[in-house]
């Protein structure tokens, strides 16, 4: 008798855990969220926007899965930012909607809506987590470069000094897959955070710093990139001269 309950048990398991899991399709929600406004220092370009945007890859037996962040720019002024996730056969995404309006030296990005989609039938891939606050922080960090040169009185050796004095050397999280950045001078600032390539030659009777700025906007929803750039200088300036 025992036995035969048993037997009934496991039968039992076995068939409910071969219920399939009915995936979500193409489910769409509309979103009211804060837009991103950005202002240039010249005429603005959506297509000049860099975002964070990455694929990780995943050996699985006879494929390779993925996973990452995606940003696909469309002709009717919207752009798709997606969170996928895929085993190689099927995958998941969180999808985003974004309106985009550019005008003078401006770019507007207002969210509109959400899609979320999974593939499979027995166990279909979880969706990516990837929120409406999620996406407004990625929306506002993206990457930016610039050059400048700045003259001081003071020896090179000891402006090179000040920098390893006053900065860190250890990469930031917005540098980390970043491989363009060689120099270790990493500035933290509010606005941003910065990785300044610095070379040093003799001027007059002091010296010439040239400068070439990589920086990564921190989340905001109003980013005015000449002033960042300003502030950047304005700090640099400070750290040859103290």
């Amino acid at each position: 008798m025992i036995k035969k309950l048993c037997a009934m048990l496991i039968s039992f398991f076995l068939l409910t855990s071969c219920v399939p899991v009915q995936p979500i399709k193409n489910k769409i929600t509309p979103i009211n969220e804060l837009s991103v406004t950005y202002t240039t220092k010249d005429n603005a370009n959506i297509n000049n926007l860099v975002f964070g945007t990455f694929t990780n890859t995943q050996p699985n037996g006879n494929f390779t899965g993925h996973n990452g962040i995606s940003v696909k720019i469309n002709q009717d002024q919207t752009m798709l930012v997606t969170a996928f996730n895929d085993n190689g056969v099927a995958g998941s995404k969180n999808e985003y909607t974004i309106k985009y309006e550019v005008k003078n030296n401006t770019i507007i990005l207002t969210p509109i809506s959400n899609l979320v989609n999974q593939d499979g039938l027995v166990l279909p891939k979880p969706i990516p987590n990837f929120s409406a606050s999620d996406l407004i922080n990625f929306l506002s960090t993206t990457k930016y470069e610039f050059d400048f040169e700045i003259n001081s009185e003071f020896p090179s050796d000891s402006i090179n000094a000040n920098f390893k004095r006053l900065l860190t050397s250890t990469k930031m999280k917005s540098f980390q897959a970043d491989k363009s950045i060689k120099n270790p001078y990493i500035l933290e600032m509010p606005e941003a955070d910065v990785n300044l390539d610095v070379k040093l030659f003799p001027y007059r009777n002091g010296s010439k710093a040239t400068i070439h700025a990589i920086y990564y906007t921190k989340p905001a929803n109003v980013i005015v990139l000449k002033e960042i750039e300003d502030k950047i200088k304005k700090r640099v300036t400070e750290i040859i001269n103290s």
